[in-house]
C-alpha cells in the first residue's frame, strides 16, 4: 500500500545491571510511533550533582539548590550539610543564609556512594529598609517595596514616562 512496513520488536527482559537500552538505526530508515512499556525499578541513586556551579545568597533569605540525580527516578535518602553553619545551614532540605562568608553546601547519598558540593558566598542586604528615592511609581507598587526585604510578594514598579531610576541611601 503506502510503502511502509510495520515491525514490532519485543524484548522480554534485559539482563540484570542493564542501565539503558540503545537502539541504532542505519540507512534510510524512519522510525515513528515508538512506544516503550516498562516498569521502572526503584533503583538507588548512583550519582548526584548540583545544577549550579556556585551560589550567592543574602542573609535572611533561603534557597533550595536544584539537585540532579542519576537515575532521575532513583530513590535514596539524601543528607544535606554545610561546611560552616555560621554562614549557611540546611533545615529540611532548605539552605538558610545566616552569616556573611564563604562555605560549601554538601548533598550526600545516605549509603555514601555519591556526594556533591556547591560553593556558596553569603552577603548582607545593605539596602534593607534604607531610604529610597525613585523617578516614578505606580500606586500599587511604592518605592519602599524595593527595599522591604520581601522578594516573594512585594515589588517596586516605575511608571512608564521614559528613563526610570532608583536611588538607595546606604548611609548610616
Amino acid at each position: 500500500g503506502d510503502g511502509w512496513t510495520r515491525a514490532v520488536y519485543e524484548i522480554a527482559a534485559l539482563p540484570d545491571q542493564t542501565d539503558f537500552l540503545e537502539i541504532r538505526v542505519e540507512g534510510g530508515i524512519v522510525i515513528s510511533n515508538v512506544s516503550l512499556d516498562y516498569k521502572p525499578d526503584n533503583s538507588p541513586i548512583q550519582k548526584i550533582r548540583f545544577d549550579d556551579s556556585a551560589l550567592d545568597g543574602v542573609i535572611g533569605y533561603d534557597a533550595e539548590p536544584l539537585l540532579k540525580t542519576a537515575p532521575a527516578n532513583g530513590i535514596s535518602e539524601i543528607e544535606y550539610s554545610t561546611t560552616d553553619q555560621d554562614v549557611a545551614e540546611y533545615e529540611h532540605g532548605v539552605l538558610k543564609f545566616v552569616g556573611i562568608g564563604e562555605a560549601a553546601a554538601t548533598a550526600s547519598v545516605a549509603d555514601g556512594n555519591s556526594e556533591a558540593e556547591l560553593p556558596i558566598s553569603v552577603y548582607e542586604n545593605l539596602a534593607l529598609k534604607k531610604p529610597v528615592t525613585v523617578s516614578s511609581v505606580t500606586s500599587a507598587y511604592p518605592a519602599s517595596n524595593a527595599v522591604d526585604g520581601d522578594m516573594d510578594i512585594t515589588r517596586w514598579q516605575s511608571g512608564s514616562e521614559g528613563t526610570e531610576w532608583i536611588q538607595v541611601d546606604l548611609g548610616p
